[in-house]
C-alpha cells in the first residue's frame, strides 16, 4: 500500500463500507485530509479506552500506546479534514481538545505547504483567524498574517491585529509579535508608510521580550518559501526589512535609517554562533553592493572577520575547515570585485591563512554558500577574474574552464573566457555541449561567437537549437534568465531588421520586470508585487512563466475568475515552452496545483492532444497534469507516449522513473528508464537514475562504459593558497575531502567506471555480503 495512492484510496473505501464488522481500528488509513467520514466512523466504532494505570498485561498497555499514537495521528489529519470542509467551529472545538501545543507541533510535522498550494489557502486563513479572534494569545499570527496575503485578506488581518493590541493582559511577548506582523500585513496591503511607523516601534523598544519566533511559524516556515520576506523579529531582521523596503521602494530616508541601525547592531558582540546574523551581514553586504557604497560593506566584513571565532564549531561548517570566516573572506573579494580592487583579491588569496583550503581549485564547489553568494555569479568568477584583470590570463583561463567542466550553465565564466580567447573558445563549446547536451549555454554563446564573426546565418540556426533545448530557462538566476533573446535581437540588429530586434528586446524587458515583481513579491509587498507582473505582460504576453505567476498569485488571493484567463493562456503557450527539459522559473511549477487549474487545464491539453497527436510537449503536460491529480497509471501512459514520439525526451523518461515512488513498474520499464537516463544523461547532470535495481548487468556495464567516456579528469592543483596551506600543513590539516560536493556530477555513483558501479549495485552487494558472511561462519 505504501507505494500506491490507488492501492489505499480502495483500502480505505472498503474499510468505511465493511465499520460494521471492522474488527480493529485501522488508524493508519487516515492519512489524507480527505479522509473525514472514515475518521469519525472509526472514531464511532471504536472509542478511545480509557486504561487502568496498573493492568500488570504489559502487552496490551503496549498495543494500546501505539494505537493512540496512531489515533492521534489520524486526528491531526481529521483536524486539517474539518478545516477544508469550512467546519472551522468543529475543527477550533476540536484543537481545544488536542491543546495548544500539540497541537502547534502538529501543525509544524503537517505538511501545511502542499495544502496552500493545492488551493486550501482560504479555509486554512479562515480557521486560524478564527483562533486568534477568540485568544490574541495564540501562536499563529505569523501564520495567518501570510496566508491572509495569499487570499487578499490583508485588511482584515490589520484591523485584528490593531484590534489585538488595545486588548488589556496580552503579554510584551505577544504585544511585540503582534506589532511585527501587523507590520507585515501593512506591506502585504501595499501600506508602506504605516508598515514603517510600526516598524521604528518595533526598532526602538528595549524591552526583554523575547525576540524568537512563535514555534509554529518556524515549524511552518517552509510555508515562506514562496514569497513574505525577511520573516524573522529579532531587531537585525527588522532593521534589514526597514532597509530593503527603502532600497526597493527608492525612500532614502527608510534606507538610510535601516543601514544604521545594522551597521549598529551588527557591531555588537554576539555571545554564540548566530546564523540570523550571518544572513542578516550578507544581504547587508549585497545591498550596499548594490547601491556602489563598497566601503561600507568592507568595513562590516572585516569587523565580522575580527569577531569569526579562529576554528570552525565543527568540521561540517560551510563545508570546509576554515568555518564561519571563508565566508566573510568570500564577501571581501565580492566588494573588491565590484569595486574593481583585483590585485587585493589576488592579495587576499595569498595572504589570507583561514580560507580552510590550499588551492583555488577547493574553492569551486565545496561550499555552496559561496556559489550563491551572488545568485548567479559565484565567487570562483570573481577570483578567475581577479587573475584575468592582473596579467595572470593563464590561471584565469584554467579557473574557467575547470569550472564549466564542472557546471556548464553559469554566463560569467563564458563571457571571462570570450573575452580572453574570442574565436579560440568554439572547440571548448563544441565539447561542453556535446557532454551535456541538455545545456544550453554553450550553445548560446557559440551563437554569440558567429555572430560577432559576421556568420548570421550559423548564429540564428545555433540560437534556435538553443532555445529548443529549454525554452523557458527558468533554472537561470535574475539578470541571466533568456540571454539567449538577446542574442537573437542583435543578431536581427546586425541584419537591419529592428522590428524582430525589438520583439526580443521587449521579451527581455518583460523577463527583467517579472524579476523585479519577484523581489517586490519575496519582501512582502505583494499587491505591488502583483501590479508589477501585470505590468510586464504589456511587453512579452506570450511569456507562459510570467502568465502562470499571474494566475497562481490571482488565485491565492482568491480572485479566481480573474486568474482564469491567466491559466488559461499559460496552458496554450506550454507546449511551446516546454523543450526535452523544463526549469520551472519561480512560481511556475505550481501551475497544476488545485481543481480550478486542474480543470482549465484538462480542458487545453485533451483539445491539444487531438489537435496535434504527434507533438511529444502535449502528452507530457498531459502526464504531469494527470500526475498532479494522481492518477498515476494514467500518467504513465501518457509518458510512455511521449517518450515513443521523442525518445531523447530527458524529462519524460525521468517523470516515468518517478512513479515508481507511487506505483509498482515492470522491471522492464524500470530498466528502460535507467539505461535511457544514463543514455542521454550520462555525467547525471540533470538526473539520477535509480541503477541499483537494473536486471541486466550486462547492459548497465556497456552503459556505464560510454558514460565513463564524458568524464573529465580534476588537475591536482591550479594556483596554491599560499598561507592558507601553510596554516593547514601547521594543523596537519587535509583540505576539505568534501570538495566538489555540490557541484561535481563526475563524482556521483552513475557516472563512476563500470566495475565500481558494477560493484555497487544492490544484487552484487547482498551476494558480496552473503559471501563475507559465509566465510566468517556467519548463520543467515
Amino acid at each position: 500500500i505504501s507505494q500506491s495512492d490507488e492501492t489505499m484510496r480502495l483500502a480505505r473505501k472498503v474499510a468505511l463500507e465493511n465499520i460494521d464488522t471492522l474488527r480493529q481500528p485501522h488508524w493508519g488509513l487516515v492519512n489524507s485530509t480527505g479522509t473525514v467520514a472514515l475518521y469519525e466512523a472509526l472514531d464511532k466504532k471504536f472509542p478511545r479506552v480509557v486504561k487502568a494505570k496498573k493492568t500488570g498485561l504489559e502487552a496490551l498497555e503496549n498495543r494500546h500506546r501505539n494505537e493512540d499514537r496512531e489515533r492521534d495521528s489520524a486526528r491531526f489529519y481529521y483536524l486539517i479534514g474539518l478545516i477544508l470542509s469550512d467546519r472551522t467551529e468543529d475543527a477550533t472545538r476540536l484543537v481545544k481538545q488536542i491543546g495548544a501545543q500539540q497541537s502547534v507541533h502538529q501543525f509544524g510535522q503537517m505538511n501545511l505547504e502542499k495544502i496552500v498550494k493545492a488551493g486550501g489557502a482560504g479555509s486554512l486563513y479562515k480557521f486560524f483567524h478564527a483562533l486568534l479572534s477568540e485568544n490574541a494569545d495564540s501562536p499563529y499570527w505569523q501564520t495567518t498574517v501570510f496566508l491572509a496575503a495569499q487570499v487578499g485578506k490583508s485588511a482584515e488581518m490589520i484591523v485584528l491585529a490593531e484590534s489585538a493590541l488595545k486588548q488589556s493582559g496580552i503579554s510584551a511577548k505577544s504585544q511585540r509579535t503582534i506589532r511585527h506582523h501587523l507590520m507585515r500585513a501593512q506591506l502585504a496591503a501595499d501600506k508602506p508608510d504605516a508598515a514603517v511607523r510600526e516598524l521604528r516601534i518595533l526598532l526602538a523598544d528595549d524591552s526583554k521580550a523575547d525576540d524568537t519566533e512563535e514555534d509554529l511559524a518556524v515549524a511552518m516556515m517552509a510555508i515562506y518559501s514562496g514569497g513574505g520576506g525577511s520573516s524573522g523579529t529579532s531587531k537585525l531582521q527588522l532593521a534589514l526589512t526597514l532597509a530593503q523596503v527603502g532600497s526597493l521602494l527608492e525612500n532614502k530616508e527608510w534606507l538610510e535609517e535601516g543601514l544604521t541601525h545594522l551597521t549598529t547592531l551588527l557591531s555588537k558582540p554576539k555571545d554564540a554562533r548566530d546564523y540570523t546574523g550571518e544572513h542578516v551581514l550578507n544581504s547587508t553586504v549585497d545591498l550596499l553592493i548594490g547601491l556602489d557604497r563598497g566601503p561600507e560593506a568592507e568595513a562590516l566584513l572585516i569587523q565580522a572577520l575580527v569577531k569569526a571565532p579562529k576554528a570552525p564549531h565543527s568540521e561540517f561548517d560551510y563545508g570546509f575547515s576554515g568555518g564561519e570566516a571563508n565566508g566573510h573572506l568570500s564577501g571581501l573579494i565580492k566588494v573588491y570585485h565590484h569595486a574593481g580592487r583585483h590585485a587585493d583579491i589576488v592579495r587576499l588569496l595569498d595572504a589570507a591563512p583561514n580560507w580552510g583550503v590550499g588551492d583555488v581549485l577547493n574553492l569551486m564547489g565545496a561550499n555552496p554558500m559561496m556559489m550563491m553568494h551572488d545568485k548567479s555569479v559565484p565567487i570562483a568568477y570573481f577570483v578567475a577574474q581577479a587573475f584575468a584583470k592582473t596579467g595572470q590570463s593563464a590561471v584565469a583561463r584554467k579557473i574557467a574552464r575547470e569550472f564549466l567542466y564542472l557546471n556548464a550553465g553559469v554566463d560569467s565564466f563564458y563571457e571571462l573566457l570570450v573575452e580572453l580567447d574570442g574565436q579560440k573558445l568554439m572547440p571548448l563549446l563544441d565539447e561542453l555541449y556535446r557532454r551535456d547536451q541538455f545545456e544550453e549555454r554553450p550553445l548560446i554563446w557559440k551563437a554569440h561567437l558567429l555572430r560577432l564573426a559576421g556568420k548570421l546565418d550559423e548564429a540564428e540556426a545555433v540560437v534556435k537549437s538553443a532555445i529548443a533545448v529549454d525554452p523557458s530557462d527558468g533554472e537561470q538566476g535574475k539578470n541571466d534568465r533568456m540571454r539567449v533573446y538577446g542574442v537573437y535581437a542583435d543578431i536581427h540588429r546586425d541584419r537591419g531588421n529592428l522590428e524582430k530586434e525589438e520583439f526580443f528586446r521587449g521579451v527581455l524587458r518583460a523577463i527583467r520586470m517579472s524579476e523585479n515583481a519577484d523581489d517586490l513579491y519575496a519582501a512582502g509587498l505583494f499587491e505591488r508585487g502583483i501590479r508589477m507582473y501585470q505590468d510586464s505582460l504589456k511587453h512579452f504576453s506570450d511569456a507562459y512563466c510570467i502568465q502562470s505567476r499571474m494566475a497562481i498569485q490571482l488565485s491565492e488571493l482568491g480572485q479566481h475568475e480573474e486568474a482564469e484567463k491567466y491559466y488559461l493562456k499559460a496552458y496554450e503557450l506550454m507546449p511551446d515552452s516546454f523543450g526535452r527539459v523544463e526549469s520551472h522559473c519561480f512560481g511556475c511549477e505550481r501551475a497544476f496545483n488545485g481543481e480550478r487549474a486542474q480543470s482549465l487545464a484538462e480542458r487545453v491539453f485533451t483539445r491539444f492532444a487531438l489537435e496535434h497527436p504527434k507533438k511529444p510537449q502535449i502528452h507530457y503536460l498531459l502526464g504531469y497534469l494527470r500526475d498532479s491529480q494522481r492518477r498515476y497509471s494514467e500518467a504513465l501512459v501518457a509518458y510512455r507516449r511521449a517518450t515513443e514520439l521523442d525518445p531523447e525526451y530527458l524529462n519524460a523518461w525521468a517523470k516515468i522513473g518517478a512513479l515508481a515512488e507511487r506505483m509498482k513498474l515492470p522491471a522492464e520499464t524500470s530498466d528502460a528508464v535507467a539505461l535511457n537516463l544514463m543514455r542521454l544523461d550520462p555525467l547525471a547532470r540533470h538526473v539520477q537514475p535509480e541503477i541499483g535495481q537494473i536486471q541486466d548487468l550486462a547492459d548497465l556495464w556497456n552503459a556505464a562504459k560510454v558514460a565513463a567516456q564524458f568524464r573529465h579528469e580534476t588537475p591536482a592543483t591550479i594556483y596554491p593558497l599560499a598561507a592558507a596551506a601553510a596554516e593547514l600543513a601547521a594543523k596537519k590539516a587535509a583540505p576539505s575531502s568534501n570538495r566538489f560536493s555540490h557541484y561535481s556530477p563526475e563524482d556521483r555513483d552513475e557516472s563512476g567506471n563500470p566495475a565500481d558501479l558494477i560493484a555497487r549495485h544492490e544484487l552484487v552487494q547482498a551476494i558480496s555480503q552473503f559471501i563475507d558472511g559465509s566465510r566468517s561462519g556467519r548463520r543467515w
